[in-house]
């Protein structure tokens, strides 16, 4: 059974919406941490620490 050349296209923009869609949702879950920032908060020492270390581990590669 052939797929109509409408049907093929409008699959297309169902995965290129579902792709935006998930990059989207990942970007607006990210952690209370991240949230917390956004809104100005400025975080514990811990928070501070693991931003030096990853920052760090990102320098060396």
């Amino acid at each position: 059974m052939a797929i109509a050349e409408e049907e093929v296209a409008h699959l297309h923009v169902e995965v290129a919406v579902g792709r935006t869609t998930r990059a989207l949702r990942r970007k607006l879950n990210r952690g209370p941490s991240a949230r917390r920032e956004a809104d100005g908060h400025q975080g514990g020492k811990e928070e501070v620490a693991m931003l030096g270390y990853r920052d760090a581990n990102e320098q060396e590669s």
